[in-house]
């Protein structure tokens, strides 16, 4: 069965949660701030990044250990992608409008959502080409459908799954890029409430930031 093996209390309420190759923990912050805070693995919190004058939105890692950082723009998404040490390196935009999260798939690949600032209506699976490989509109393995999943962020771990929260259902929903229906990680009896954001390590680690500024970790 799934547990919450630790939970970490800090001084901040969590947006978007990336994990890097060494561990740390990336985390953007409810309040938009342009601050990217680095949570390390021996539980010290630093900043990362300073992105003045935008305010950081989603946050992934790529294979290549590249940080992809994803600001507001009123038709786009802007991209901000950073080295390790937090430098800028390059951009990129995603016309799919404002509030999209990212997930960094294999071979350049890509898994963005669509909708507002908290709200993902499909989940769009994109090859290197740019060519949409799959949707997903909300269904559920219990034959149920959501209209919408509010949520930060969303995140692939190394089997290629990828994992959406929803705040308002108290879940964490999970597919592949071949999946058509989502099924259900979360039971009550991980007593996690109103998770916002997510992010998979390589060692099985699912980190679950929730509104209320603790942030889980599961073991799957």
């Amino acid at each position: 069965m799934d547990e919450v093996v630790e939970s970490v209390e800090i001084d901040f309420k969590p947006w978007s949660l990336a994990l890097t190759s060494t561990r740390e923990l990336l985390i953007t912050c409810q309040d938009s701030s342009p601050v990217i805070r680095r949570l390390s693995e021996d539980r010290r919190v630093s900043s990362f990044a300073d992105i003045s004058p935008y305010k950081a939105w989603n946050i992934a890692v790529s294979e290549n250990g590249e940080v992809l950082v994803g600001i507001n723009k009123l038709a786009f998404q802007l991209v901000l992608i950073h080295c390790m040490s937090g430098d800028i390196i390059r951009h990129l935009s995603l016309e799919v409008g404002t509030g999209c999260r990212i997930a960094c798939l294999a071979e350049n690949s890509m898994a963005f959502t669509t909708g507002s600032h908290f709200i993902c209506r499909s989940l769009l699976f994109v090859n290197k080409s740019n060519q949409v490989t799959n949707v997903w509109n909300g269904e559920l393995e219990n034959g149920q459908k959501l209209s919408e999943a509010s949520n930060a962020s969303i995140s692939r771990d190394k089997h290629g799954r990828i994992f959406v929260p929803d705040y308002c259902t108290n879940q964490i929903y999970v597919l592949t890029g071949r999946d058509k229906i989502a099924k259900p990680l979360l039971d009550n009896s991980h007593e996690v409430t109103h998770p916002i954001s997510v992010c998979a390590s390589e060692c099985g680690h699912i980190w679950i930031g929730c509104i209320d500024g603790t942030i889980h970790v599961i073991q799957i």
